[in-house]
C-alpha cells in the first residue's frame, strides 16, 4: 500500500514538474493498432462483437508473458543437461539450468532437480501469475525472481531489500509450486 501512494505521488510530482512527458501518454500506438485490425478485419466475425477487444488487447499480454517466459529455452537446457556425458558437461548443464551450485560434485539427481527448478521459474511461475492477474502478475513474478535470484541484480541492492525480494519470490513461487508438483 505504501509503494503504491509512494507511486501516485511520484506520477503527480512528474506530472507538475515536467508537463512534456504527458505526451508520452498518448498511446498513439494504441489508436494505430485499432485502425490496422479494422482495416483487416472491419466488421467481419469476432471484431464487431464484444469479443473482437480479445483482438485489441490479446497480443500485448501475449509480448509481456513472451518477455517473461525464461530467459533461455528450458527445453534446449534440459535436453543439453540429459545429453551431458561427463563431469565437465554436467556442471556446465547446471550453470544454463541457473543452478547455483558452484563446484560441488555434479550428480544425475542435481540435473532433475535443476530441471524443475527452471521449470518453475521459467515457465510454470510465469504462467500462472499471467492467468491470474494478467500481464501485471508475470511481470512482478519475474522481476522478484531476477531481484532474488540474479547475483549481478542482488549486488546492486541493499541487503533488507535482497532478503524483502528473496521473501517476495519465495511466497510468489510457493503457490505455483505446489500445483506443479
Amino acid at each position: 500500500m505504501a509503494l503504491a501512494l509512494l507511486a501516485i505521488l511520484i506520477v503527480l510530482v512528474l506530472g507538475s514538474l515536467a508537463p512534456e512527458l504527458a505526451r508520452l501518454r498518448d498511446f498513439l500506438w494504441l489508436r494505430a493498432w485499432l485502425a490496422w485490425l479494422d482495416q483487416r478485419v472491419g466488421t467481419q466475425g469476432l471484431w464487431s462483437t464484444e469479443f473482437g477487444l480479445a483482438m485489441v488487447l490479446l497480443p500485448f499480454g501475449l509480448v509481456v508473458l513472451f518477455l517473461c517466459w525464461g530467459p533461455r529455452d528450458l527445453d534446449d537446457d534440459a535436453r543439453k543437461a540429459g545429453r551431458a556425458e561427463t563431469s565437465g558437461d554436467r556442471a556446465e548443464a547446471l550453470k544454463l539450468l541457473g543452478s547455483s551450485r558452484g563446484e560441488a560434485p555434479v550428480r544425475s539427481g542435481d540435473l532433475v532437480d535443476s530441471v524443475f527448478v527452471a521449470g518453475l521459474t521459467r515457465w510454470f511461475g510465469p504462467l500462472f501469475w499471467f492467468v491470474a492477474f494478467g500481464p501485471t502478475g508475470a511481470v512482478a513474478y519475474r522481476l522478484s525472481q531476477l531481484l532474488a535470484q540474479s547475483q549481478e541484480l542482488r549486488s546492486k541492492l541493499p541487503a533488507v531489500q535482497v532478503e524483502a525480494a528473496e521473501h517476495l519470490h519465495a511466497a510468489l513461487a510457493w503457490l505455483p509450486a505446489q500445483l506443479m508438483t
